[in-house]
């Protein structure tokens, strides 16, 4: 789901000619704030030389989202803007998950490559430092 908000919010926005930048989603505490959160309008705000609530307003005046997913989007605060997942994407979902069973999740991302993974012997009284590494 972040990863097509996301994108949603990238086309939103290229018509402002900004360079590419991750844009970060967090859960809000309260549930009338939504499902998901981004503060992208105020990191915008820098770039843009306008204020975040604006620039949120316009960001939602031109996300095309599919309503199947998204059931609404919504402007808080400073230019905090708001996604509120859809019944029907929790419900498409479990259908998903019940359908490919054990094999939901799974992916071929990496497939053929290595990982080395370190463990760190770190001194239980000190604070862990570069040097460890």
């Amino acid at each position: 789901m972040k990863k097509y908000l996301s994108d949603l919010i990238h086309n939103a926005v290229k018509t402002y000619n900004i360079p590419e930048t991750e844009i970060q989603f967090d859960n809000p505490k309260e549930e009338k704030f939504g499902d998901l959160s981004t503060n992208i309008a105020m990191q915008f705000a820098k770039i843009l030389k306008s204020s975040p609530r604006k620039i949120a307003q316009e960001i939602v005046d031109n996300l095309e989202y599919d309503r199947d997913k998204i059931s609404k989007v919504e402007i808080a605060g400073a230019g905090f803007i708001n996604f509120f997942i859809s019944d029907n994407f929790y419900k498409n979902e479990l259908l998903n998950i019940l359908a490919k069973k054990a094999s939901y999740g799974k992916s071929d991302l990496n497939k053929g490559k290595t990982a080395n993974l370190e463990w760190v012997s770190a001194n239980p009284t000190g604070p862990l430092h570069l040097g460890h590494g």
